[in-house]
Formats: structure tokens, C-alpha cells, sequence
């Protein structure tokens, strides 16, 4: 039964109405073990999502989330689905959407495509039909009408089905399956080599890369750099608890190609990060480096022994939030 004003009880999912694409598709559990409580979302169009209880005012939370999408998102609520879709399925973070100040300043973010900027809505469907597949030449189902429209920033399913008819049109996708907003054939896609290797914008990528330490100690680091990254408008580049066809350091070589800029976290002088640096400079990718200065060992080793410190400025950070604050300043100054 789908319910819009419920008593929430901890761990338990319960059935919503999506307060931001208004779709019948949306579950939310409370999480109590975090200060303040959480309130996390999981919708089959939108991603997944996340409130602090304290906004919500009781049991009223559907809402008042809604009132805050109409006030400035009025019109352009299918961007703001697009935008947690996109954050859900190219980084590991959930969108927090904590005050109506959350959800106006998402509505400046370079990510999201204005309504006449087909090329880039097709861009981004093409990204993600790729994404889902993993590889060339594996078919894939065709998206959903219903709950996939959000892939391409559409606004309703007429326009998506154009968005699928065009990449039909231009050979980046080969499929069997018929799109209109009147009937809709399901069928597999495979995407084509010409779809593999579009590339319109490949002077401007779009993406920072983050050289970094997987050790779990790094989570918050890592998590405060995608959102620097991510709050600047380009789409972060991690590569963690994700499972690609080729090795780690082919596929992370392969992504260092098709950045913009590198974030190099040089906590714990590891190896793999020295490597992907020295590779991000023989491209001459804009870098970026940062290290914990909590670890005083490692601080002075970092500042006495790294032959970047020689050429390049290195930014030691005490906290996550403060590493964030300092890399959107950076981002903004030096990525153009």
C-alpha cells in the first residue's frame, strides 16, 4: 500500500510516493544508529537519496520535501531526478538533500543539462547505456519507460523515446525494440562500435580522476573529494568496490586518459597512487595533490622524501570537510 504521511520505524522500509519525481516507486528507511537520524530513500526512477530526520518534521516528510521541489524546482523536477540518478550510478555517495538550500543549489550545477540541450541529454543516455552494459558487444534490456527516463534528464517518455530513436538513427545503438509514447516494445540493445567510440565532446572531458589509497580509513577522504569534484560540475572517477572486465591498473590507466584532472591523495605514499601521478603528469593532466596531516610520520616523509614536493604545492588537510572546502576552491580556480 503506498502511503504519503507515515510513523516511520527504524530499519524498516515503508512504501512512498517519490517526493521528488512523484512516482510510485520509492521506499524509505529510517536509520538511527547516525546523529542526527537519517532518513534514506531508494527510488526505482530517481536512485537513492538521503534526509536528515530533523527537516522533516514528524510524520509530514513527503510533503514538505515536495513543497521544497516545487518552490525551486517547479517545472524541472525530472532534472533534479536526473541529477540523484547520475550521482547514484558514477560515484559510490548518496545525494543529501538536507534543506531547501540543498535542493536550490543543485539547480546551479554544471551537471545538469538545460531542457533544450538534447545533445548533451543524448550524451548522457548513451553514458549510461554503456555503463549498464560493461563491454562492447554485450546486449543489454532496453530501458524501462516508466523508471529509466531519468538516465537521460527527460522530461516525460515522449521525449525519451526520441532520445532512443535518435541513437537508433545514428547507429550508436542497434535494438529490435520500438519507442514512441503511445506503445513501447521491449528488446535488447547492444551498443554499437560507432555508439563505444562517440565521443562529440572529447576536448572537454568532464571527469576528475582520484588517485588515492583504498583502505577503509580513507572512506571520508574519498567521499569529500567526489563532492568537491561533483559541487564543481564534473563527474568524479574512483575506482572502488566496482568490478570492470580488465585489470585495476588497465582500466584505471585507461580512465586517466579520458580525464579532465587528477586529485592525488599521497596519505601513506602508496605505490599504485605514485604510479597513476607519474602517469597523470606524462599526459599533462592538471594535478591536484592533497595528504592527511593527522598521520605526523607520514606528514614529515610526504614534505622531506616526495620528489613532488620539489615542483608541486602540497595540501595537507585535518578533516574531510576541510580537504572539500579547499579542493571546490581549487577545482573552481585552476580547472577550466
Amino acid at each position: 500500500m503506498i502511503k504519503k504521511d507515515i510513523k516511520l520505524k527504524n530499519g524498516l522500509n515503508h512504501v512512498f510516493i517519490c517526493p521528488v519525481c512523484n512516482k510510485k516507486n520509492c521506499r524509505a528507511k529510517l536509520n538511527s544508529e547516525k546523529i542526527p537520524v537519517i532518513v534514506e530513500f531508494t527510488c526505482q526512477t530517481c536512485g537513492k537519496y538521503k534526509i536528515k530526520q530533523t527537516m522533516l518534521k514528524g510524520a509530514d516528510m513527503v510533503p514538505i520535501i515536495r513543497k521544497w521541489v516545487s518552490e525551486h524546482w517547479k517545472g524541472k523536477e525530472h532534472l533534479l531526478s536526473g541529477y540523484i540518478r547520475l550521482i547514484n550510478d558514477t560515484s559510490t555517495r548518496k545525494v543529501e538533500l538536507l534543506s531547501p538550500d540543498d535542493i536550490k543549489k543543485i539547480l546551479e550545477n554544471p551537471l545538469i543539462p538545460k531542457d533544450d540541450a538534447i545533445e548533451r541529454k543524448i550524451e548522457y543516455l548513451l553514458s549510461a547505456l554503456k555503463r549498464i552494459s560493461g563491454h562492447f558487444g554485450k546486449p543489454i534490456q532496453s530501458p524501462d519507460p516508466k523508471n529509466d527516463i531519468s538516465l537521460a534528464f527527460a522530461q516525460d517518455t515522449a521525449e525519451f523515446a526520441a532520445i532512443l530513436n535518435v541513437l537508433k538513427e545514428q547507429n550508436l545503438i542497434e535494438t529490435k525494440a520500438s519507442f514512441s509514447n503511445e506503445y513501447w516494445v521491449m528488446g535488447d540493445i547492444i551498443v554499437t562500435y560507432e555508439g563505444w567510440t562517440y565521443n562529440p565532446r572529447e576536448e572537454e572531458s568532464n571527469q576528475g580522476f582520484i588517485a588515492t589509497w583504498f583502505d577503509p580509513e580513507m572512506t571520508e577522504s574519498i567521499d569529500a573529494i567526489e563532492k568537491a569534484i561533483i559541487n564543481c560540475g564534473y563527474t568524479a572517477m574512483c575506482i572502488r568496490d566496482k568490478d570492470y572486465p580488465e585489470t585495476i591498473a588497465d582500466k584505471a590507466l585507461g580512465e586517466l586518459r579520458k580525464s579532465k584532472f587528477v586529485i592525488v591523495n599521497l596519505t601513506n605514499l602508496r605505490p599504485a597512487v605514485l604510479h597513476e601521478a607519474g602517469f597523470a603528469e606524462a599526459l599533462g593532466l592538471p594535478i591536484i595533490y592533497v595528504c592527511n596531516m593527522s598521520n605526523k610520520k607520514y606528514q614529515t616523509k610526504v614534505k622531506k622524501e616526495a620528489f613532488y614536493n620539489k615542483r608541486y604545492k602540497i595540501i595537507f588537510y585535518s578533516s574531510a570537510k576541510e580537504l572539500q572546502k579547499y579542493l571546490e576552491d581549487v577545482i573552481s580556480a585552476r580547472v577550466t
